[in-house]
């Protein structure tokens, strides 16, 4: 049950590739949660520097967590 759609439209904090056993890159990014000014880590598809604006749409389901409407 997903409610509260979201969309942000926030600058990014933090950006940290990180590389897996396998060999695989991801990305991860930290921003700042409008809503509560809570630190949220994300993994995002591409690299992202810090300062660039992350535009996302997103809900948060019924335990908090944020899902994307995409």
């Amino acid at each position: 049950m997903l409610k509260n759609v979201i969309s942000y439209g926030i600058s990014v904090e933090e950006y940290k590739p990180y590389t897996t056993k396998n060999g695989r890159l991801r990305h991860y990014i930290n921003f700042e949660n409008p809503k509560n000014q809570e630190l949220i880590n994300l993994e995002v598809y591409r690299k992202y520097e810090v300062g660039e604006i992350f535009e996302k749409e997103m809900k948060y389901g019924y335990w908090g967590i944020l899902y994307s409407t995409e």
